[in-house]
């Protein structure tokens, strides 16, 4: 049996981060696009509230808001 790097990329790993984002994208998909680039870009990439705003071209908040909004009409989304 080969033996794998230390660094290899784990399939398992690959695989479940796969379909976390296909779930993510399913459930953005009608998402209005400035609430879903607030979401992504803050919490996906970490982007603080100003470097979104700023690339948005925006404040903010108005960020937090586009943010909240998006994550209340996920929450209230049925199963």
């Amino acid at each position: 049996e080969r033996e794998l790097p230390d660094d290899a990329i784990d399939a398992n790993d690959t695989a479940d981060a796969l379909l976390c984002r296909l779930e993510l994208e399913r459930l953005l998909r009608d998402t209005p696009v400035a609430q879903r680039h607030a979401l992504v870009l803050h919490h996906g990439l970490g982007w603080s509230l100003d470097e979104v705003a700023h690339a948005t071209g925006t404040v903010a908040n108005t960020v937090k808001s586009r943010m909240r909004l998006a994550l209340a009409e996920l929450r209230a989304r049925p199963e």
